[in-house]
């Protein structure tokens, strides 16, 4: 059996990841964003941190992931009576509305708000996509997190949707996203 050196210190897949990722960009090596899978994509803090450091993702989410369109207000509720803890704790304020999964906020767009859109040519055929891209602000911990995009795809002739997150710029095109987006699926 090997001894683990002293000096070595644990760290998480997501961590590991990061590092490489800055990594690959201290080093020169050229890429326009971080593509990620849902394990990736579904741990803010990742995220954040890329958005920190300059870098563009797109980052695959589970389909139940909260998102709200619009930013509710939050702060720390009155204490309701004379009993019990004074509250100390942010939240969502009461009369706010509730986050919306993206899969149920899918089913709640209107068909003029898809793009369909012509992705690239395949060995078999040509890729086609409809694809909505939505300015949301994510659940974080329970809060409103920064907003963000909300990219849900469906590509012609497939079943399954898809749903990602991405930081790029507020005026990035759905072309782009639809390109990008494709590249950046790993599943």
């Amino acid at each position: 059996m090997t001894d683990i050196p002293e000096d070595v210190v644990f760290k998480t897949k997501a961590e590991l990841a990061l590092e490489m990722i800055l990594h690959a960009r201290d080093n020169g090596v050229p890429f326009g964003w971080a593509g990620m899978d849902s394990f990736y994509g579904e741990q803010p803090w990742l995220r954040n941190e890329i958005d920190f450091e300059g870098m563009v993702y797109i980052a695959d989410i589970p389909n139940n992931t909260g998102v709200w369109l619009n930013k509710p207000e939050t702060g720390i509720p009155e204490r309701k009576g004379d009993r019990g803890r004074i509250p100390t704790k942010e939240k969502v304020l009461e009369g706010e509305p509730d986050p919306i999964e993206a899969r149920k906020l899918k089913d709640q767009l209107d068909a003029e708000q898809w793009s369909h859109i012509f992705v690239r040519d395949t060995e078999r055929k040509k890729l086609w996509s409809n694809i909505v891209c939505i300015r949301v602000c994510p659940v974080v911990d329970g809060l409103p997190g920064d907003e963000i995009w909300l990219i849900i795809r469906i590509d012609d002739g497939d079943k399954s949707v898809k749903y990602q997150f991405s930081n790029a710029p507020p005026d990035t095109g759905v072309e782009r996203f639809a390109r990008d987006c494709h590249v950046a699926d790993t599943g």
